[in-house]
This record gives C-alpha cells, structure tokens and sequence, in this order.
C-alpha cells in the first residue's frame, strides 16, 4: 500500500546543553482514506530506540495517533510544544502517514484523520507546518516525514556544517514528488527501517544527522522504488549545523554496568544494543552460561534418562555439569538395567510376560486419559509406574513413556507461570506479566512465550509515556486487552485439536471484491477486506502458545514420516493464478495478481488470516482429507472446497461458486505457491 493518493564525523560535544524533544504524528485508522499498515508502529519504534538508546527522557517524548490526530489537536498540540521548548532545546519532528498533492496549485499536505478525499478543508499545508516549525524557537530542529508527495516539503538545499555548535533547521522525506510504501502489515515502511536500522546498530557515541540521510537513502534505494530527499528549511534559523545523536552510555560504561550486575538480561541487553561490539563474544559466551544454570535446574527436576542425556549432548564439550550429569545418569541405568533383568526373570513364561504386557497397556492407557483431561500430576504418576512394567519391544517405547513424563512435568510449571502471566496481562500489569513469563522460560525456551515477552515491554513503555504524558496532553483512553488463548490446548499435542482463536472485532468493513474474466461476468473472490483493529494486537504467535522443544506424539503404527493435508497446509501462500471455464486471470488480465499480492497463511489453530494490498481478514478453516472448509461471513456461512494438489511448494483448491448473471454454480480452481 502507498502513502496517499495522487497522479562524516565531527564535532560531537553536545554544545547546546538543552534537551531533545520528539513530537511525532502517526495515523494509520483514517476515516475517509485508505487505512495503513506501519504508520503507528513506525513512529512507536522510532521513539523506542530513541529512548532507549539515545539522549532523549520519556518526558520529552510526544505522541500523537489516530483518533488524536484531527487537523485542530495537531494544532493544538504543536502551540503547547512551543510553549515548552526553549532556544536551548533540540526538537525532532516526525509526521508517518498519508499525503496528498493539489497539481493546480502546487501544494502538498498532511492527512488528518478525519480528511475527506474530495475537499481540502481540514488538511495541513507544507506551508502551514513551515511556518508553524519555524516559530518554534530551538537550537536544532529536525522534520522528517514519511509520506506521499512529502518531497514538497523541500524546496533548498545546501551544504551544511559537521558542527553541532551552529543552528539547525533540516528536513528529511521519505520521497520526492511521487508515491512512498507503506510496507507489509505488521513490520515498518522501508523509510522508517532504514532509520531504525541505523540509529538502533550505531556504536558511535554520536551520530549527525548528514550520515543518517546518507544512510537512508541507500537503503531505501535496494528496498523500495521511491527516492528519498533532504535539504535546508526555507526562511529559517538555519545557520547550517547539525542535529546529533547522542548515545545514552558508551559501549565501555554500558560493559562496566553489565559486568557490576551479571545478570542474563543485562547481557542480553548490551547485545541488543551492540550485537557487533567489542565485548559481544564474551557477552554471548555469559548469555549461554546462566542459561546452562537454567537448564540444569531443569535437568535436575526432571531427574530422568532422558534429560540427562539431552544435557549431555547440548553441552558435550564444555558443560560446567558434564562430571553430574553422566555420574546421575549412569545410577539411572543401573537401576534401569535391574529392573529390566528382573522383569525378564519373571517373564521367561509367555503367560508371565503377557501379564506384564497388559498392566504395562493399561496403565499407559490410564495415563492417556488423565493426559487429555489434563490432569497432569496424575498422568505423569501413572507413566512413571508403567515404566517398571516395561519390556524390550513394549508399545509404546520406553523413550516415549519418559517424553510424556517430561512433558507432564514441564507442562505443570509451565502451565501455572503462563496463567499467572496471562491473568497479569488481563489486569494491566505488564510488570509482573514480565516476571512470570520470564519464569516460563526457564523452564521451556517457548519462542511464542518469548514474543509475548516482548509484547509486555512495548506495552509497558507505552504506559510509561502515557503516565510521563498526564499533565501535558488530553486524557487517553485507557488500552484495551482481549487474552491468547488458554494455555492448556498445547499440553493435549496427541488426541486434542486447539479451538480456533476469536479475535474481538468492533466492526468489519468490506471484506470481498468481484472480478470480471473476459468476456463473460464470472465472479471470483479475493479477499481485500480490512477487519477493524482488535483489541489485543495480536503479532500472529498464538496459534499454538504452548507448543514444547522436545515434544514428540504417540503414533501406533511407526509411521510417523505420514503427512496429512492438515500438516502440509500450515504456514503462508501466495496466490499466482485463478482460473475458471478454462480461463487464466494471470493471461487475461496481466498483472492482477502481481497488484493485489494476495496471500493466505494456515495456522494451527484452525484460523485462516488474508492479507493483500488492500487488507487482511480473519476466518476459521478445517481440513478431513482433501476436503477444506472455510467459514466466512461472503460464503453464507460454510464454504467446501477441493484440495487438488498440496505438497511442500504447490497448493491448488477449486470451490464451486455462484454466478449471480447465469444463476448456475462455476467451478473456481485457485493456484498458490509456498512464501519462504
């Protein structure tokens, strides 16, 4: 989607001595225009990183978006910002959303959220906010803007000084008088990655402002067909200086600090802010040791062959538990060696052996049952008694009877962590939701448990700037939150299929668009619609939150190399072509495809999520064979389809659709291919 619609080193002494200000401008939920995807987000990440790792408070840091972004709050808004910056001050300006061009009278604007397409009455002029940015009274202002036709904005240029000493005024766009991309949902416009990139892997103490363009423009260049441009704001202060960036702690303090404390999110951190730095080898060998503690706690709870044999492997060469863990083991398999020779000795008789075999069967079966009632403890009880009626060549294995116990008990913990997490988030307490997920993953390192961690930073940062923000701006209203799904669909991995995650909708607006193929009125659907915002943000991960590293499934037959259409369907599909009556929408009408970028992605849940150019939707599907079924609200209810063909790289579907010109049903054959 695009962003409107329209035909060296120097001097890094901070010499100012002021504070740096961030007033940033984000709209993606437009009224009357297209909606975007990464407007919001961008501006969110770029304050984040500034935040983080650069010169500015959170105090300082303001944001506007969305339902806040009306022509007269932004006004509004920049008045009060003048009224707090002082001459001494620093202030970087940044607009992410869509903007429009009158030819006729060559102006460009900003797009409220709340513009109509056909009038100009409630958008902001280049000349307005030049006007309104120069009248702000700072020692270096920097504007950068990311939208259509943003090159309108700069109108002269010239060289400028690799000094922070002299005043300022500079603009940097995302393009020149053309159309700019607005990235795929959920990631960041290829303008606003490229600052991100840049600010968040620099190790310089400071920054100007000169190789932040130099870099931008080139990575732009390889991402995206726009070209981004930047110059000197007319009629300005500008005494042709630069605005610097200034890191927070330099690479050797912030070590001294990681090496004071020790801990594995101080380590952590310093490699999220200098992944190639000095001290990132030694940071990374720390990282794997307080791990290695972690897992051995683990190990040691577990207290069976099997974990002892997966440490052993996992830290073959230098584990600080080698010595332990190979003396624990060897008891197991003593003891284990005991048994077996003893269980032998009774079962030289064939009706002694059978004996044994039926108790070994029902108790693994009990076992089993209490498993898909998770009724962990007493299901990893009773597998652990079926093991002292284990044989050679008993079904199942002995190793499968230890990965259930494993899992029963990483389940336990995992399970009580999770909804502790789970019941912090409900309530806001994004702190504490933190402590309990972080528990989790010492136990088990879940990477979707590792992205909801993630989503509990941002949304405690969020909080933060919302408490900074009280005596400054309006009154927000307060964030809403749906929860994940329960946490106990993963601990059922054998008989047990998850239900599909619903997602809270407030509204949905058109969600299908009809095609017309040669000559003939055939309709064939493609999903475009855009399902409003729910109220959790959903990033994708839930479609199985609980699923274990080592987790295994009980396959009676041996088969296990068997894939169903129900396995091969998971993960992301690119839509190449659509025929119907013999003809090809990709040869009759050149390039369709290609505009719409129309892609599915299957998850485990049984929800299928659509994305294309002009959208996403959310529906639930089901697979029996080569039968699949979709429902959706365009299809009546439930629609069947036929999987002709699936494998690792092509998936083809016909659905018998209804021709409202002939009032007969046609056959539609839809063509995919796997996305890497």
């Amino acid at each position: 989607m695009d962003r409107g619609i329209g035909p060296v080193k120097g001097n890094t002494k901070n010499k100012s001595n002021g504070r740096n200000f961030l007033f940033a401008i984000g709209i993606d939920a437009y009224h009357h225009w297209p909606k975007l995807n990464n407007a919001v987000k961008d501006i969110e990440d770029i304050s984040q990183v500034l935040i983080q790792q650069y010169q500015f408070d959170t105090e300082d840091v303001f944001l506007i978006t969305n339902e806040e972004a009306t022509e007269a709050n932004i006004y509004r808004q920049i008045r009060e910002l003048k009224r707090k910056v002082t001459e001494q001050d620093n202030l970087l300006f940044l607009y992410s959303g869509h903007g429009h061009y009158d030819s006729e009278f060559d102006e460009g604007y900003w797009v409220p959220i709340d513009a109509h397409q056909d009038t100009e009455d409630r958008y902001i002029s280049n000349s307005n906010i030049i006007k309104r940015v120069n009248a702000i009274e700072t020692h270096h202002t920097l504007l950068i803007v990311d939208s259509c036709f943003s090159g309108t904005l700069v109108v002269q240029k010239r060289a400028g000084l690799v000094d922070e000493a002299f005043r300022s005024r500079r603009i940097l766009t995302s393009g020149r008088q053309e159309t700019v991309a607005d990235g795929a949902p959920g990631e960041n416009s290829p303008f606003a990655a490229g600052i991100i990139t840049y600010l968040k892997k620099n190790t310089e103490k400071a920054i100007n402002t000169t190789s932040l363009v130099q870099y931008v423009k080139s990575y732009v260049h390889g991402k995206a067909q726009q070209t981004p441009v930047e110059g000197r704001i007319q009629n300005s202060a500008d005494e042709g200086g630069e605005f610097i960036f200034h890191l927070k702690v330099a690479e050797g303090q912030l070590w001294e600090q990681v090496l004071q404390k020790g801990t594995l999110q101080d380590f952590e951190n310093y490699l999220d802010y200098f992944p190639e730095g000095q001290y990132a080898e030694i940071a990374r060998r720390e990282v794997l040791s307080i791990k290695e503690d972690d897992i051995w706690k683990s190990t040691l709870l577990k207290d069976n062959e099997l974990a002892y044999q997966t440490y052993i492997q996992k830290y073959l060469t230098a584990g600080k538990y080698l010595a332990e863990a190979r003396e624990r083991l060897a008891v197991i398999k003593a003891k284990h060696e005991e048994r077996k020779e003893l269980l032998e000795q009774m079962a030289k008789e064939d009706a002694e052996r059978d004996q044994i075999e039926r108790k070994f069967k029902d108790l693994v079966q009990e076992a089993e049952d209490l498993y898909r009632q998770k009724r962990l403890q007493e299901a990893r009880e009773k597998y652990r008694r079926s093991l002292e009626f284990h044989l050679p060549n008993f079904v199942p294995s002995y190793q499968y009877i230890e990965e259930q116990i494993n899992l029963c008990h990483s389940g336990m913990k995992f399970l009580e962590y999770y909804q502790e997490g789970q019941l912090a988030m409900q309530q806001q307490n994004f702190k504490l939701a933190l402590q309990y997920f972080n528990e989790a993953l010492k136990i088990d390192n879940n990477p979707k448990v590792e992205e909801l961690v993630r989503h509990c930073r941002q949304k405690r940062l969020i909080q933060e700037r919302q408490k900074a923000g009280e005596n400054r701006s309006p009154q927000r209203e307060p964030l809403e939150y749906s929860a994940p799904p329960p946490m106990e669909e993963a601990l059922t991995q054998t008989t047990y299929t998850a239900p599909p995650v619903q997602v809270q909708q407030k509204k949905k607006s058109r969600n299908w668009m009809w095609w017309g193929i040669g000559a003939a009125v055939v309709g064939i659907v493609i999903l475009a619609g855009l399902s409003a915002g729910a109220n959790y943000e959903d990033p994708g991960f839930l479609d199985d939150p609980t699923e274990m590293d080592g987790g295994s499934t009980y396959d009676p037959t041996g088969d296990s190399d068997v894939r169903t259409n129900g396995e091969l369907i998971i993960g992301t599909w690119e839509l190449v072509d659509m025929t119907s009556n013999g003809q090809s929408l990709s040869q009759n009408y050149p390039g369709a495809i290609d505009f719409y970028k129309v892609s599915y992605t299957f998850h485990r849940n049984g929800t299928m999520q659509g994305f294309s150019t002009t959208g996403s939707d959310l529906n639930n599907y089901s697979v029996s064979g080569n039968t699949i079924n979709i429902s959706s609200p365009v299809f009546g209810g439930n629609s069947s389809g036929w999987i002709q063909q699936l494998d690792d790289t092509y998936l083809t579907i016909s659905f018998a659709m209804y021709n409202q010109v002939t009032g007969t049903n046609m056959p539609i054959v839809f063509e995919y291919e796997r996305m890497e």
